[in-house]
């Protein structure tokens, strides 16, 4: 049986014979399976065992690059991509962040180029977005008040807003006794930053619960102060959320 820790010194192995993958060398059924003896006898499984697992490996670097046409490749499978199983599919999803570049010489040369071209313009385009972002800072500042009394321990939390991704928190602190906060965050962006303040706190809450409020900083307050001065947490603003 294969020793699928041996899985790297395998494909590796392979790789060294271009006659098992590559059309140029036009072995014979006979010459072909001299070498898989000879591979099977390397790895301590039958030629059988051996071929077996060659095709194993290049049928789920097809399902690896399954968006590309199957003359993209030089080895030949005996399944077609509707006969793979499902077992195949999520090994190859399981092994495709370990596996998929190693076995990229079974891609044609024009292929290979074509996705070192590929990955060159990612490069160059990731990092044209890393230099035209900018830093970017805010400072946030006020007193928390419920029914007219400064609140204390109320968590205040600054976040920068992202469509896609999740938004960033970028500080958070907590109330004093006075109820006075004052945070500072800074970002990385492409075009402006969008930071709101998120307020979690118990004013007028029903009991066991909190009430979780969003205020929006104006963008003019970017690189400078937004003095939020007193923040009334019992008046109920737009979006608010009850956490229970």
């Amino acid at each position: 049986m294969f020793d699928h820790t041996r899985t790297d010194e395998f494909i590796d192995f392979i790789a060294g014979i271009p006659a098992i993958f590559h059309p140029k060398y036009a072995v014979d059924d006979e010459q072909l399976g001299e070498i898989w003896r000879h591979v099977g006898h390397s790895f301590n499984i039958s030629e059988k065992e051996a071929n077996a697992q060659w095709e194993l490996l290049s049928r789920i670097h097809r399902i690896m690059n399954d968006d590309l046409p199957p003359q993209a490749f030089y080895s030949t499978t005996t399944s077609t991509g509707s006969e793979w199983l499902e077992a195949e599919q999520a090994l190859a999803a399981a092994l495709s962040p370990f596996y998929r570049l190693r076995l990229d010489f079974l891609l044609t040369d024009n292929q290979q180029k074509m996705k070192a071209v590929i990955g060159l313009v990612a490069i160059v385009a990731l990092c044209v977005l890393e230099t035209s972002a900018t830093l970017q800072n805010v400072t946030v500042r006020g007193i928390a008040v419920c029914n007219k009394r400064r609140l204390a321990n109320a968590q205040v939390q600054l976040y920068d807003r992202d469509t896609l991704d999740p938004n960033d928190l970028l500080a958070e602190v907590h109330t004093n006794r006075e109820g006075e906060f004052e945070l500072f965050g800074s970002e990385d962006e492409i075009g402006s930053i969008e930071p709101f303040i998120r307020i979690t706190h118990n004013c007028n809450a029903k009991p066991g619960c909190s009430r979780r409020d969003d205020y929006d900083v104006p963008k003019e307050k970017i690189g400078d102060v937004y003095d939020m001065t007193y923040v009334t947490l019992d008046i109920i603003v737009h979006g608010e959320k009850e956490i229970c």
